[in-house]
C-alpha cells in the first residue's frame, strides 16, 4: 500500500497510509492531513488513489503545490515524488516495507570551499542538500537505495556532469553532486547499489 511521509525541514512528522480513496490536505480540522500553517490553505490538495494508482491534485489553493520542484495542479504520482505544501514536504512511497537496508551506510562529503572534508552521515529518511535558506534538493533514503530529488529549480543540479531531471535519480558510490559551484560526494559503504 502506498503511503505519504509529512516532513518539517529534516524532521518527520508522521506517516499516513493511502488506505481510502480520497486523502484531503489542509489547514481546516476535517481534513485528513492537517497542516497548521497560515501559508496553507483550508483545503489545499488531495490525494485520489484509485487501485494502484495516486493522483494529486492542487485545490487552487493560494500558495500552490509543488512536486519535485516544479508547480502542479494535478499530478500522477510515481515512487519517491516529493510534494511541497508551503514548508512541509510530502514524500510519496509505494513499497510495503518501511525498513532501510542497513548494510549500506551512506554520508556526503563536501569537496571543496571552507567546508571541504566535512562529511555528513544520512541516517534520516530525508536529506536537505544546498543553501539552509535555499534547498536546492534532498536525498530520500528509501529501501531500495538514497534517491535525489530536485525541490528547487533555481539551482543547477547536476549528478556526475549530468543534469538532474524532475524525476528521483538513485544515487550510486561515488557520485559527485553539484550545486551551481558546491560540490559534495555521496559515499555509500557495503554498496549494494552498485552495479
Amino acid at each position: 500500500m502506498a503511503k505519504i511521509t509529512l516532513s518539517l525541514g529534516d524532521k518527520i512528522l508522521r506517516e499516513v497510509p493511502l488506505n481510502k480513496e480520497r486523502v484531503t490536505i489542509g489547514r481546516r480540522p476535517h481534513n485528513d492531513l492537517v497542516l497548521d500553517d497560515l501559508a496553507i490553505s483550508g483545503e489545499h490538495a488531495v490525494i485520489v488513489t484509485l487501485c494502484h494508482d495516486s493522483f494529486l491534485e492542487d485545490l487552487n489553493s493560494t500558495n500552490g503545490t509543488k512536486v519535485n520542484g516544479q508547480p502542479v495542479r494535478k499530478h500522477y504520482l510515481r515512487d519517491g515524488d516529493c510534494v511541497e505544501l508551503a514548508h512541509y514536504r510530502l514524500l510519496f512511497v509505494t513499497h510495503t516495507t518501511t525498513s532501510v537496508d542497513v548494510s549500506a551506510v551512506a554520508s556526503i562529503k563536501v569537496c571543496n570551499g571552507p567546508r571541504a572534508g566535512t562529511e555528513t552521515a544520512l541516517s534520516k529518511a530525508i536529506t536537505s542538500i544546498g543553501k539552509q535558506e535555499q534547498r536546492a534538493a534532498v536525498i530520500l533514503k528509501r529501501v531500495d537505495g538514497y534517491f535525489l530529488t530536485r525541490v528547487d529549480k533555481g539551482h543547477t543540479l547536476l549528478i556526475n556532469g549530468q543534469a538532474v531531471g524532475t524525476q528521483p535519480h538513485q544515487l550510486r558510490d561515488g557520485d559527485v553532486i553539484a550545486i551551481g559551484d558546491d560540490e559534495i560526494q555521496f559515499c555509500c559503504v557495503n554498496d549494494t547499489q552498485r552495479q
